[in-house]
């Protein structure tokens, strides 16, 4: 997406938004990016994609059951750079979300964002910025008497993960950490926004589990902070977890649209978990993530429930 001129971007010459595009395994999912000539500045945002939620534990009435874990956010980066020292094209990658966990399965892994000097190539002597050195993981299964454990963040770039990074100013955040599910008997685990990883986002909330008596629990929040309200969980008997802020990422064909030229700043959040069910039904399923962020867990339920998918990458790169 190029946007050049728009009244809301003042003197810049370009802003430009890629969005996760295409088969991101194969040459398809690469786009490129044009310097514009009178340029004497970029700034580039490499924002990686949110892992998957876990799903909730299968098991039979009266026997106790956990809900899954909340996928962890991805890492990101920026850099200002002179744009003498970069070439006339850009290649871009942007990360996928991880799928969340089916019943009793582990959340997929967020893949990493890559901006590159040459095509499908990510090693560190093509890189002009790196989101972080690896995904974040998914959040994990729940089991019979044991939560589904928290997804881990992205992990943090460092100054060797790009080695065109070091010709600008360069900094780097870690991905933030979703929670665990509910254990057997307890409302599923709720995380804090932006509480951790220095971004306005977060990982994904934990599902609900399940007694020996077949009490049924809700599914861990998205806490709100500052601007950013409280996104609640699914609710006990099998509520589904509700959507981040900006919905679901897949089907996000514009994502500018969602801040720019309003009042509000940039704000994306983690998918809640699902609430659980008792005697019978399907736990609730967790909530897709926003932009790089967590999916919700899965809770228990004679079926499982499945965790929510993580949010896709991002990447901003505007010129001067």
């Amino acid at each position: 997406m190029d946007i050049v001129n728009a009244p809301h971007l003042g003197s810049c010459l370009s802003f430009d938004v890629f969005s996760a595009f295409g088969d991101t395994a194969t040459a398809a999912g690469w786009q490129q990016w044009k310097k514009p000539p009178q340029a004497r500045m970029i700034f580039v945002l490499a924002l990686g994609a949110g892992s998957g939620g876990g799903g909730g534990v299968t098991r039979a009435s009266l026997i106790v059951g956990s809900g899954g874990g909340g996928g962890g956010s991805g890492a990101s980066s920026r850099l200002i750079i002179p744009a003498m020292f970069i070439p006339d094209t850009l290649f871009v990658r942007v990360g996928r979300g991880g799928l969340g966990g089916a019943a009793g399965a582990v959340g997929i892994a967020g893949a990493v964002t890559y901006i590159s000097v040459a095509t499908q190539q990510t090693a560190a002597p093509y890189l002009l910025l790196v989101s972080g050195v690896a995904g974040p993981t998914g959040g994990g299964a729940g089991v019979a008497g044991v939560a589904g454990a928290a997804g881990v963040g992205g992990t943090v770039s460092t100054a060797t993960s790009a080695a065109y990074s070091g010709l600008g100013i360069w900094s780097g955040t870690a991905g933030a950490i979703g929670v665990s599910g509910g254990s057997s008997g307890a409302v599923g685990g709720s995380v804090v926004w932006a509480i951790s990883g220095g971004l306005p986002l977060s990982g994904g909330a934990g599902g609900g589990g399940v007694s020996a008596a077949d009490a049924t629990f809700a599914g861990g929040a998205i806490t709100g902070a500052g601007l950013m309200p409280t996104i609640a969980g699914g609710i006990a008997g099998g509520g589904t977890g509700s959507s981040a802020l900006y919905g679901d990422p897949r089907t996000t064909v514009d994502p500018l649209t969602m801040w720019a030229g309003t009042l509000a700043p940039f704000m994306a959040a983690g998918g809640s978990g699902g609430g659980s069910t008792g005697p019978s039904g399907v736990g609730g399923a967790g909530a897709n993530g926003s932009l790089g962020c967590g999916g919700g867990g899965g809770a228990a339920g004679v079926t499982g429930g499945a965790g929510g998918r993580g949010g896709d990458g991002l990447v901003v790169i505007c010129s001067w």
